[in-house]
């Protein structure tokens, strides 16, 4: 699939809003049908760190059978990385007529953490008037 041009120029405050928790911010840079799908307290549910550590922390517990105990809490994002980035498997609910493409943000905690990466973000992005994003999927940096 086709990367919109400047697809960069909507990830990077999408990431600086996902670190600072602005949701509203966030919510600008989506798409119309993703608006649609997730307003701005939606977007909250899925990026807040409170909920997203925990969420994270859970799967990684599940997928690795070590117990809770030893499963320390991670650090929230406080820097980020982007790149272009190929579908994930299996590839989100998309009308395969609009041509769209994928970014990556790796997010980082403070660089004093114990620990290297936080979590992962992939982007779908489609030309609207400019590249807007059309989905996003979150990924445990564990995998």
């Amino acid at each position: 699939m086709s990367l919109p041009l400047s697809s960069g120029t909507v990830a990077h405050p999408f990431a600086e809003a996902v670190v600072n928790e602005d949701w509203d911010t966030m919510f600008s840079l989506l798409s119309a049908v993703a608006q649609s799908k997730y307003p701005a307290p939606k977007l909250a549910k899925h990026f807040r760190w409170k909920q997203l550590d925990a969420r994270l922390r859970r799967e990684w517990i599940e997928e690795s059978g070590e117990s809770a105990e030893m499963v320390p809490e991670l650090d929230p994002p406080a820097r980020f990385e982007i790149f272009e980035h190929e579908p994930p498997e299996p590839s989100v609910d998309h009308d395969p007529a609009i041509p769209f493409g994928w970014m990556k943000i790796e997010f980082f905690p403070d660089e004093d953490s114990e620990f290297d990466l936080c979590y992962n973000c992939l982007l779908a992005f489609v030309n609207e008037n400019g590249p807007r994003i059309t989905a996003f999927v979150i990924e445990s940096a564990m995998e």
